[in-house]
């Protein structure tokens, strides 16, 4: 059995955790999205992107007042967002 060097570890574990060169995926305004819930997957309510800036977005969800939300990133770079606040089992928005 042929051992690894150090350098030849470094690379492998280098190239397995790079993030691969696809496009990030961002909210775009004005465009319609849709979230949602983790005890009901069916369920599936659209939110409308009014405005975005680097960090924040604003949204309107029907039946809510138009709000604000800081924007969040997942691992692979993809932004997300909280569409009826954070708490335990809070909906996520997706782009």
């Amino acid at each position: 059995m042929k051992c690894c060097t150090g350098e030849t570890l470094l690379y492998l574990w280098d190239m397995q955790n790079k993030t691969n060169n696809t496009a990030m995926s961002k909210f775009n305004a004005p465009e319609t999205y849709t979230f949602r819930f983790i005890g009901d997957s069916e369920l599936r309510p659209e939110v409308k992107i009014l405005k975005r800036t680097e960090k924040s977005v604003w949204f309107k969800v029907h039946g809510y007042d138009q709000a604000r939300a800081k924007i969040m990133l997942d691992t692979e770079g993809n932004e997300y967002f909280y569409p009826l606040g954070r708490y335990s089992m809070a909906p996520t928005c997706h782009a």
